[in-house]
């Protein structure tokens, strides 16, 4: 098995050129590292020193080998380093997570950061909210900005921004004259909305509003980001629900409109709650000062922390009429 200090011996003959040179610098006797280099080749099957009595020079195999092998080092160097950095509290690295829904709270964040923190390289992961929240469990990132609900079991969770839905339609849609849309007037229409797999709270909580009251819900077009979501609006293809922040991107063809009754959506940050990291809790500091909320940010309900698995609806379903007390919900 070859390991890192036959890497070090090789290297060291093949820039000394020198057996007795090459010793000296890795502090053993000439002839245990000769022995180790005729090992190494052993190893791997090929001759990597032409030796004569006067002079020692690498073979082709030798050369390309050579190349490798510091590349190999130098990386264990830099691991090394940064677990040293990492075990002193000094790793100026911070992995974030982002969805495309929440990108325009999180671009706004990590600016602020960047700002404030120069010396600290902040690295952003596209990641839809599923993909977060394992990724944050398995230490592959930092932090993630998540759409709630999640299953936020061994998460921190600190809500930094909440919204209503609009409407967003196409400009000349009949419904644009009204200030204000009801979800039953939409019950004709396409909707244009993510897939289930990318945000899984949003689809429940779109899909049970639907359910409350009482309509189908048609969903032709399933798509994976904002943009393209406006772009089939303003073509005419359906009508979306989408978080009130969106109306900041101007598209044009489309125009918003007030969701009656619109539930509340929250965005939030999630980390491990055993991170204790300096620069994750000054991200949260900073989170919260650029948060909408700013400092009045409610504790997250018990529900947020619970997510059930919701199945796809079927197109075109009989209406459902469900009340609470008797009372329509919608």
């Amino acid at each position: 098995m070859i390991e890192l200090r036959h890497l070090r011996y090789f290297l060291a003959v093949s820039e000394e050129l020198h057996f007795g040179r090459a010793a000296r610098r890795v502090h053993i006797s000439q002839p245990p590292l000769s022995q180790q280099i005729r090992q190494l080749e052993a190893d791997l099957g090929v001759q990597l020193f032409y030796r004569t009595r006067r002079k020692v020079e690498l073979t082709e195999a030798g050369r390309v080998f050579a190349s490798e092998a510091r590349v190999i080092l130098d990386q264990v160097e830099h691991a090394t380093g940064l677990v040293g950095e990492a075990n002193r509290g000094k790793l100026n690295r911070l992995v974030a997570g982002c969805s495309p829904a929440n990108s325009h709270i999180a671009i706004r964040i990590i600016k602020r950061f960047a700002e404030l923190h120069p010396e600290i390289r902040v690295v952003v992961k596209s990641l839809v909210t599923p993909q977060q929240v394992e990724a944050i469990r398995n230490n592959r990132i930092d932090l993630g900005f998540l759409t709630l609900p999640v299953d936020g079991e061994g998460l921190a969770i600190e809500p930094i921004l909440r919204e209503r839905l609009v409407v967003a339609l196409p400009k000349h849609h009949p419904l644009a004259s009204r200030k204000r849309i009801t979800l039953r007037a939409l019950g004709s229409e396409t909707l244009i909305i993510f897939p289930l797999y990318m945000s899984p709270g949003r689809y429940q909580l779109i899909t049970g509003l639907c359910r409350r009251a009482g309509i189908g819900l048609h969903v032709v077009h399933e798509v994976d980001n904002i943009h393209t979501m406006l772009d089939l609006v303003s073509a005419g293809f359906g009508v979306s629900l989408m978080r009130a922040s969106v109306q900041e991107t101007r598209r044009s063809g489309v125009v918003f409109r007030d969701l009656l009754h619109s539930p509340w959506v929250e965005t939030a940050v999630g980390y491990r709650r055993e991170n204790n990291s300096e620069m994750v809790k000054g991200f949260l500091e900073i989170a919260k000062q650029e948060s909408p909320l700013q400092g009045r940010v409610p504790k997250p309900d018990a529900s947020l922390h619970s997510l059930p698995v919701v199945a796809p609806p079927r197109a075109r379903k009989k209406p459902l009429a469900e009340t609470d007390r008797g009372r329509r919900l919608l």
